[in-house]
């Protein structure tokens, strides 16, 4: 109990009062949270309010945001590594994980038996630890004799589904009468009895997992495929053009409404606008059965009014396109060797480069423009560093973007010279002055002034 001594009038206790004012602020990645469980059950939880948080000392880590992903960096070593939302990493003995807000949990575990009947605990787009408390952090801490302290974890996919892991060797895990024995996985549905030690649970499933609206996944870029509830690299690519370009035109706007005339002029520009809705309905038609997507969900992923159409933005589970617009927009140096690494693993060829459509042809232009500028940004800065492997990478896929691009071609022989190989900046000067001279052109003065570095080593 809190005790005063002698009385205060208002105006006093006014002043013990920290007197702080709302100020308006603009966090970096309001919906983006890192959670850090050390030893011991020690937790921390940090919202992106800056673009980057270093990790409780000791630790030399640090995450740094770039656009909707982030990079773990380690200041000693110079280590980086991705962590994309709702994963989870082991990390110096700690459990790190990414969390998107925005994400609703995908399932509950009910408490039916005693002492826990009518408890809740919520699974979240991560692996959900459960046991009873002691040197592993549980998300869920269940402090009851017949609990191991690692009992068993939740494993939900990017869909929804939820898999159940058995981990403990000395007390039951089950699912609905079944027993799993350490390392055992079951997928839980919605309903399914759960029992872990002598208690039992009742697993709810999201509304997402119980309805199967999976998550589309498209590939844009050097190709197209897309698929409904799986990886797009596995999917469909629709044998109808009209029906693959309707498609992929609308992943790109994705959740904006595209107006219906807009569409028609894009896809079929010669019809007239009775005979162009009619194309387009079946183009819909064509999708839906490719995708092999039940009529009710698909009306929850094509949402359609007599004037637009758009896809569900609670639909995409990934977009190639956009994961690289994210990185690209800004044209601004990506500052971390991980970072640009997802930028080419991602960037793996022109936006639908067999598709003459206007419209594609205006995405395709701008965004390689928007590549090229982070890619060349991001050579100057590792430049600026002395870290000379990013600038090679960076700016070698910079030239397979544009061959006579003299920046990039520079960087890279600048890269190379630094790391004492000579031969091969002759042989990239002599290669782009072969192309200039079909072109009619002459070699700037700072790839001459390298050149002549080169041949004097």
């Amino acid at each position: 109990m809190l005790e005063l001594t002698g009385w205060m009038s208002s105006d006093e206790l006014d002043e013990l009062t920290d007197n702080v004012r709302a100020e308006t602020f603009v966090p970096a990645g309001a919906h983006l949270e890192l959670q850090i469980q050390q030893p011991g059950g020690r937790e921390f939880r940090f919202p992106f309010l800056d673009s980057e948080i270093a990790f409780p000392e000791p630790s030399l880590w640090r995450a740094r945001l770039v656009s909707d992903t982030v990079i773990l960096h380690n200041a000693g070593t110079g280590q980086s590594l991705p962590l994309p939302a709702g994963t989870t990493i082991d990390l110096e003995e700690s459990m790190v994980s990414l969390i998107d807000a925005r994400q609703a949990p995908v399932g509950r575990l009910e408490g039916i038996s005693e002492p826990y009947t009518g408890r809740f605990w919520t699974i979240d787009l991560q692996q959900t630890r459960l046991g009873r408390r002691g040197k592993r952090f549980n998300h869920i801490e269940l402090n009851h004799p017949s609990i191991s302290r690692a009992h068993a974890s939740f494993l939900p996919d990017q869909h929804g589904r939820v898999t159940l892991m058995a981990e403990s060797a000395g007390s039951a895990v089950s699912l609905n009468g079944q027993a799993l024995n350490p390392g055992d996985r079951r997928l839980a549905n919605h309903g399914d009895l759960l029992t872990l030690g002598a208690l039992q649970f009742r697993f709810h499933a999201s509304e997402t997992a119980q309805t199967g609206r999976s998550l589309l996944n498209v590939l844009s870029l050097g190709t197209f495929q897309a698929a409904l509830g799986g990886p797009a690299e596995t999917g469909v690519q629709l044998t109808t053009k009209k029906a693959r370009w309707l498609l992929a035109a609308l992943a790109a706007n994705w959740g904006t409404a595209k107006p219906v005339e807009t569409l028609i002029d894009w896809l079929w520009p010669e019809l007239t606008e009775d005979r162009g809705r009619r194309n387009l309905s079946h183009a819909i038609s064509r999708i839906r059965e490719e995708l092999q997507c039940a009529p009710a969900d698909f009306e929850t992923l094509m949402l359609r009014t007599p004037s637009t159409l758009s896809l569900n933005p609670e639909r995409l589970g990934s977009h190639d396109y956009h994961e690289v617009r994210k990185l690209t927009q800004s044209r601004g140096a990506l500052t971390s060797p991980a970072a640009l690494e997802l930028l080419l693993s991602l960037y793996k060829g022109p936006y639908l480069p067999t598709c003459l459509e206007d419209w594609a042809h205006h995405i395709r232009q701008s965004l390689e423009l928007d590549v090229l500028g982070t890619l060349l940004a991001t050579a100057r800065y590792f430049h600026g560093q002395s870290d000379w492997e990013p600038v090679a990478r960076a700016a070698e896929k910079g030239l397979e973007l544009d061959n006579l691009n003299e920046d990039a071609l520079a960087l890279l022989m600048e890269s190379c010279l630094q790391s004492g190989r000579p031969e091969r900046v002759i042989r990239l000067y002599e290669g782009h002055l072969r192309r200039l001279q079909a072109e009619g052109l002459e070699p700037g003065m700072e790839l001459v002034r390298l050149h002549l570095r080169a041949t004097l080593s």
